[in-house]
Parts: structure tokens; C-alpha cells; sequence
């Protein structure tokens, strides 16, 4: 017995009308000799000028790209004879006038009503598809591309490290040794001192780029005196110049004329980062010449900084990639002389930050210009500006420096036992809160945040409670962006990052207790 929901004849054909009429995929039906005898509507938004197609008589040859003609005859030979054939990618002119990839099936029919072989050609775009392939491809090449690139930069990062730690390690331990001569004894010191700037330098580097990826790299602009900035940066590369062993080459400073007695309104520590690893490059990739370094005032008023060498210059063809992260042009270069290959990655994206742009001129053998804009005020100086060595007195100052690692306690002391300050050492926060608690005579407390019982900015709150004028200074190693306010905000009066750069520790003190 047939079900009541079966459908009869004539529904039937009905139903296949209107899946013919209105599926997305085009249907054709051709004869034998691959005429055209019948279609469906979806024909029409496919097959570019299909009414002129239809009228002079469409065949295969009609609307399938040359490029695919002999494929497409050969696959409808191959179904006429045994009957189907499946999923032939084709690409043909789309009603659009351009091509399309599509996916084509054949299916011989035969009719009651004719002994004749017939073809029925189902056509479908696959434009989407090949686009998705096209993404996964690329996407999947890229994220390749990125794993081998990380993988190297990791390896490169592990020798960086493992270098300068292997030198202090090293010559610390030969400091020990008791016939050890004073010349010696300097030299290892001086070495050690090197390397431990190159392994801070590298992890400035690893915390920058960890900032601007998180976009928590705040710049904080400041008023400073363009030639004072200037002969800062002229000191501190002679020096460069001195421990690579190039004394020999010319280093040379220029200021615009128009520049002078100026003030620059901007963010000054980064600011002298990007020249500072403009000029470190310079120093390693020259050996014979001279160096340049300057800043001139554009049409529009901005300032245009400029580094300049003589060295080994860069290839044409590596420019557009030089300033990428992780990038094969610095890699190489860094390979042979030194570093982490990240140095021209965050100058870009730093002379970004103080809203300019960068640019670079090279041939290779003959040396590199890079230049870069930033937005900064600038008006006439009106007073002196800058603070030289700065000196304080300490004598009959008490100061609690709460600290958990003695290398950095002893460090403290011998800075502020040369300024005439009695200093008390505290290993926890607790201890450091107890000493407060009993001893009125503290005058300052320096406060480390990473303690082993409670952290430093809960015995902030606790020694605040108990003496709220009592001044406290946040020294830490955290040196992620907001960590100053964050200080602030729990108490502290002042912030001074490590490593603890002397002159700055003395103006916050002198300020502080003065």
C-alpha cells in the first residue's frame, strides 16, 4: 500500500520543474554533437552573453576559457562513452566579462521517446572555495613562514643570552682568584660591565617588543634642550666607538642652524633610543670612514632626524624588508656582527609612536642614510635646561631599603654610604613594616615590589598607615607601562626602575627629603 504522503506522477515532474528552474547551479543539456537543447534560468547569471551565446548556438567552445577547450571536449568524449564524469575544474567567461573557476559534471541521458544519446552538464562556481583554499594556503604558508622565523630568532636569542651570561660568570669567577694583578683585575671588570650592558640591552629589547604588541607602550613627552640632547648622544657613541675598537672612524654631529637654542617637546627616552640603535648599527657595519648623525627643520616645521655611514651598506632588493620583525635582512647582518636582529623593528615602530616615519638609503659597499620625522613643539629656550652629575647630601639620613636579593641591598648601600646615608636592610615586607613600626627615625624607605612574603605595595599601605609622611620609593624590575602610576597610586611618593642609574636615585632623594 502506498504511503499518503507519496507523490504522483504528475507532482513529480512538477517538483523536478522547480529544481531545475531555480537551483543555483547551472544545467545544461546538450546532444551528442555537445548542441545546446535545453537549460535552467541559473545559465543565465553565469555564462557571459548567453542570449547571443544561445542564438548562434551554444556549444562547449562557447563559454569555457581556451585555456580549458581541449580538456573540456576530451572530458565530454570521455562521459558520452561511459556514461559520467565528475568534478572537472574549468574556469569560463562569467556574465560579468571576466573568468570564474568552476566545477563541471557530466551524465549521459537517454530519453523513451528517442534512441539519441543526450549529455546534462551541471555547472557549478566554485569561486568561493578557491578563494577559502587560496586563504588556507596562504594563511597555512605564512604561519609557516613565522614558525621558522621564531624558531630562528629563538635560537639567535639563546646564543645572545647565553654569550654575555657566559662572560660575567666567567670573569666574575676569575676575579677571585688572589694573585689576580690591579690591570687584570680592571680589565675582567670592564668586561663584565660590557656584557652586562649588551644582556640589559637585550632585554630591553624583549620587554619593548612585548609592549608594543600588547599596545602598552605609552610614550610620555617632556621639554629638553635639542643641543644638550644632541652632545649626550655625541658622548655616549665616542664611547661606543671606544669599546668596539674604532676609534679611527670620524664621528661627526650636525645641527639646523634654525634648531638651535630650541626646545623639543616629545618623548625623550625614546627618542634617543631610535638614534641610539640607528647609530649602534652604524658602529657595527663600518670599519673605515666616518659616521653622521644630526637633525635639520623641514618645510612643515618638523624636525628631521638623520644617522649616516660609510659601512658595508645594504642591498637594493633587502630594503623593503629591513625594518620587518624577525626579518631575514637584519638576521643576516646580525649573524656575523652581533644581536638580536629586533633593533630595527622597534625603531620603526617607536618613530612611529611619536607619530613620523622613517626611511632608509642604501647601496651596498657604500654605506646607509636612515631618516626619520617625528611630531614635536618646539619653541626658543628661555632658561637652561638639563641637570648635569647630580650631588646630594645624605648625612644623618636613616634609609630602609627593603630588598630580598642581597646583590641589589649591597649595590643600594654603596650608593647611598657615598653620600653620607645610614642604611637598614629589610629581607620581607613584613620586616620592612616592623622597622617602621619601631624605629621614628626612618627618613625614607626604598621599596622593592616583588618580595617573598608580602609584595611591596601592601607594606606600602601598612607603613603608610602607621606614618603617612614616612616617604617611599618604588624600586623595582617591573618595568612594564603604568607600573609608575600603579606605584604611585598605592602610596609610593616616587618610582625608579632597574637597573637603578645613580643620578637619577640622588635627584629623587634630593627631592624627597629637601
Amino acid at each position: 500500500m502506498e504511503s499518503s504522503n507519496a507523490l504522483n506522477k504528475d507532482e513529480l515532474n512538477e517538483l523536478y520543474k522547480i529544481a531545475w528552474n531555480y537551483s543555483p547551479d547551472a544545467f545544461l543539456l546538450l546532444n551528442s554533437d555537445g548542441k545546446l537543447i535545453h537549460y535552467n534560468n541559473a545559465v543565465r547569471h553565469i555564462i557571459s552573453d548567453f542570449t547571443e551565446v544561445v542564438r548562434d548556438g551554444l556549444t562547449l567552445k562557447s563559454f569555457i576559457s581556451e585555456l580549458y577547450i581541449e580538456k573540456a571536449i576530451s572530458d565530454f568524449r570521455y562521459a558520452l562513452a561511459f556514461g559520467a564524469l565528475k568534478d572537472c575544474e574549468y574556469q569560463i567567461h562569467h556574465a560579468s566579462d571576466y573568468l570564474i573557476p568552476v566545477s563541471v559534471s557530466y551524465q549521459k541521458v537517454k530519453f523513451s521517446s528517442s534512441t539519441a544519446d543526450f549529455m546534462l552538464v551541471l555547472i557549478k562556481d566554485i569561486t568561493k572555495v578557491k578563494i577559502d583554499e587560496r586563504a588556507i594556503r596562504k594563511a597555512k604558508e605564512k604561519a609557516e613562514i613565522a614558525d621558522k622565523l621564531k624558531t630562528s630568532f629563538l635560537a639567535n636569542m639563546s646564543h645572545e643570552i647565553r654569550t654575555p651570561i657566559n662572560a660575567v660568570i666567567g670573569f666574575a669567577d676569575l676575579l677571585n682568584d688572589p694573585e689576580l694583578l690591579d690591570d687584570e683585575k680592571q680589565e675582567y671588570i670592564k668586561t663584565i660591565q660590557v656584557n652586562g650592558e649588551l644582556l640589559l640591552k637585550l632585554i630591553n629589547d624583549i620587554i619593548d617588543i612585548a609592549k608594543i604588541e600588547s599596545g602598552q607602550l605609552k610614550i610620555s613627552n617632556g621639554e629638553f634642550t635639542i643641543e644638550q640632547f644632541m652632545d649626550e648622544i655625541y658622548i655616549s657613541t665616542r664611547n661606543m666607538l671606544v669599546s668596539y675598537e674604532k676609534p679611527h672612524l670620524i664621528l661627526d654631529k650636525h645641527i639646523d642652524d634654525q634648531l638651535k637654542g630650541k626646545i623639543l617637546l616629545t618623548d625623550q627616552y625614546r627618542l634617543m633610543q631610535i638614534i641610539n640603535n640607528l647609530l649602534t648599527n652604524a658602529v657595527k657595519f663600518t670599519d673605515v670612514g666616518r659616521i653622521d648623525f644630526g637633525v635639520t627643520l623641514l618645510g612643515n616645521g618638523k624636525p628631521e632626524f638623520f644617522v649616516e655611514d660609510t659601512g658595508i651598506g645594504i642591498e637594493e632588493s633587502y630594503l623593503d624588508h629591513i625594518f620587518e620583525r624577525f626579518g631575514q635582512v637584519e638576521s643576516i647582518l646580525e649573524r656575523n656582527m652581533g644581536g638580536t636582529g629586533l633593533g630595527l623593528s622597534i625603531t620603526k615602530s617607536l618613530v612611529e609612536l611619536l607619530g613620523g616615519k622613517i626611511r632608509v638609503e642604501s647601496k651596498l659597499n657604500h654605506g646607509s642614510r636612515f631618516s626619520f620625522t617625528i611630531n614635536a613643539l618646539n619653541r626658543q629656550q628661555t632658561h637652561a635646561n638639563g641637570v648635569a652629575n647630580v650631588k646630594v647630601n645624605l648625612r644623618g639620613k636613616k634609609i630602609l631599603v627593603v630588598e630580598d636579593t642581597e646583590s641589589n641591598y649591597k649595590l643600594l648601600n654603596i650608593l647611598l654610604e657615598k653620600q653620607g646615608a645610614e642604611t637598614i636592610w629589610a629581607l620581607t615586607g613584613q620586616q620592612g613594616v616592623a622597622i617602621v613600626k619601631n624605629s621614628r627615625d626612618i627618613d625614607l624607605v626604598l621599596m622593592d615590589i616583588n618580595l617573598p612574603d608580602i609584595d611591596g605595595y601592601e607594606a606600602t599601605s601598612l607603613i603608610k598607615a602607621i606614618r603617612p609622611s614616612l616617604p617611599i620609593v618604588a624600586q623595582t624590575a617591573y618595568a612594564m607601562a603604568g607600573e609608575r602610576e600603579r606605584s604611585i597610586e598605592f602610596g609610593c611618593d616616587d618610582y625608579i626602575p632597574k637597573p637603578i642609574i645613580p643620578d637619577k636615585l640622588y635627584a629623587i632623594l634630593s627631592n624627597l627629603l629637601y
